[in-house]
């Protein structure tokens, strides 16, 4: 199943690959550095295998289930970061943006003001990849797809971070809602997505 909105990893059967051969398609349209090919094996619509490739930094995250995650061949965990005031974080924004009535800027608006930072860099998959090997903190996004995120989620827990949906609930591989963190951070974190402007700031 490539990035062609097939639906097969949620029907029963033997296992499947999820493949995206470019991720951060309109980076690459416009020469921007930050891409990369991502593929997940999947088994019970869990992911088992995950890797992604940045073919312009040579760096190839994998991730086994039950063996560890690595960069390069080398081992990486996740960062030990453990206020969100002292995080750096990632995000990106749903294609529909322009119009839809949830376009996940009070969201960034939010954590603008609770963290150290966040940056948008336009590759999930990366993304998630950076957050296993401790570059990010945590990442949220909404409106992903399976090929997206089912090896990143995979990175992160094999790194020993934590992924959910906003809901707090362990399947996210369907993209619609996503948070990964390096776990000391991830209850925090699914605060802000719930109460917004009343969660709590680090000046309060």
């Amino acid at each position: 199943a490539e990035e062609s909105g097939g639906e097969e990893w949620r029907q029963p059967g033997p296992p499947i690959w999820l493949i995206d051969p470019l991720d951060g398609t309109n980076n690459f349209a416009h020469a921007f550095p930050h891409v990369a090919v991502s593929l997940a094996l999947l088994e019970g619509k869990r992911p088992v295998v995950g890797v992604s490739y940045d073919p312009l930094r040579e760096e190839v995250f994998a991730a086994v289930a039950g063996g560890g995650a690595t960069l390069n061949g080398q081992p990486i965990h996740v960062s030990d970061v453990a206020a969100l005031a002292d995080a750096f974080l990632a995000t990106g924004f749903p294609y529909d943006r322009r119009t839809a009535p949830d376009n996940n800027t009070r969201r960034l608006d939010h954590f603008l003001r609770r963290s150290q930072g966040v940056r948008r860099a336009g590759a999930a998959v990366l993304d998630l990849a950076y957050v296993a090997c401790g570059r990010f903190d945590g990442f949220w996004e909404i409106r992903l797809q399976p090929w997206d995120v089912a090896a990143g989620v995979l990175l992160v827990q094999e790194a020993g971070g934590k992924t959910t949906d906003f809901a707090g609930r362990p399947d996210c591989i369907s993209g619609a809602t996503i948070v990964a963190s390096n776990g000391r951070i991830h209850d925090p974190m699914l605060r802000v997505i719930r109460e917004g402007a009343a969660a709590p700031r680090p000046d309060q």
